[in-house]
């Protein structure tokens, strides 16, 4: 589903001393298919912006397209009845992911958890039970895991789960908002990697949110910048993308890899390339060091 914000605006507490103007004169297209990195510092606006996309927030002023469907401000009864009818429908094709996501488990049982969403938008029992099973086996949970608790579980586990619940709907858009936070470095690397998987053979539209630079570098196929409520930058080049946040300010930092390319090639240590994820960065290495590498 392609996403387009057109003139959207949003402000916080409108009309109180603590009156916040958020997000101003917004314009955005999100491709079908696109998996959309939004960065930016505490506070530019990224979370109010993503919260759109499914209504969750109704823009101030302006429009935001979801595929056909259209969220706008309504005023009259009959329209914001009709606005949360759509609003309905829209919610089962785009799922959000919130930060410890594990905290929008609730229910006795880890099935449980992940058909409820599924039965609420009218899937039958037999149906999302069968998916709550093929969803466990996607993320690499065995089926011994639908009795337990989800309490009893990690927290990496836990955040699956809380996945597998959002894409029992079969959602065709798919948003994380700071989705690792919390996790540690391994199961963020897990969880990012299956994002990826899932994305791929899915054929998702995926909006993150992240401070991690580096995953922006290795994931996202757009790269869109949020500074002071407003869209300061959008690329899908990736250099291009360095470039800035090396250069301007927007207080950004530099992705890890890149530092520690640019530390060993400032070291005599010459790379075939500088690489945008690790996994070819280290297949350049072991060609380097060639059989000492074992």
């Amino acid at each position: 589903m392609q996403i387009d914000f057109e003139k959207v605006n949003f402000t916080y507490n409108k009309k109180t001393p603590y009156e916040n103007k958020v997000l101003k004169n917004i314009n955005l297209k999100i491709e079908k298919n696109s998996f959309t990195a939004i960065i930016g510092k505490t506070g530019s606006g990224k979370s109010t912006l993503i919260e759109h996309i499914n209504g969750l927030l109704i823009p101030e002023e302006g429009i935001v397209k979801v595929e056909n469907f259209i969220i706008e401000r309504k005023t009259k009864r009959k329209d914001i009845k009709e606005l949360e009818k759509n609003l309905i429908e829209l919610r089962k094709n785009v799922a959000i992911l919130f930060q410890f996501s594990e905290q929008q488990l609730f229910e006795t049982t880890v099935l449980k958890d992940i058909i409820y969403g599924a039965l609420n938008y009218g899937f039958t029992l037999e149906y999302a039970e069968k998916k709550a099973r093929e969803l466990l086996n996607l993320v690499g949970l065995d089926e011994s895991y639908l009795n337990r608790s989800p309490f009893e579980l990690s927290g990496g586990e836990m955040r699956k789960v809380a996945l597998c619940g959002v894409l029992a709907m079969e959602p065709k858009v798919l948003v994380l908002d700071e989705a690792t936070v919390g996790l540690d470095f391994k199961s963020k690397v897990e969880f990012l990697n299956l994002i990826n998987k899932i994305y791929k053979e899915k054929e998702l539209t995926i909006v993150f949110v992240t401070h991690n630079m580096d995953y922006v570098l290795e994931y996202a196929t757009n790269i869109v910048i949020v500074k002071n409520g407003v869209i300061a930058f959008e690329t899908k080049n990736k250099q291009k993308f360095l470039e800035i946040i090396k250069n301007e300010n927007y207080n950004l930092v530099v992705p890890e890899l890149i530092k520690f390319q640019e530390l060993l090639e400032n070291n005599g240590v010459k790379l075939s390339k500088i690489h945008y994820n690790y996994n070819d960065f280290l297949e350049d290495i072991k060609l380097m060091i060639g059989d000492s590498y074992e």
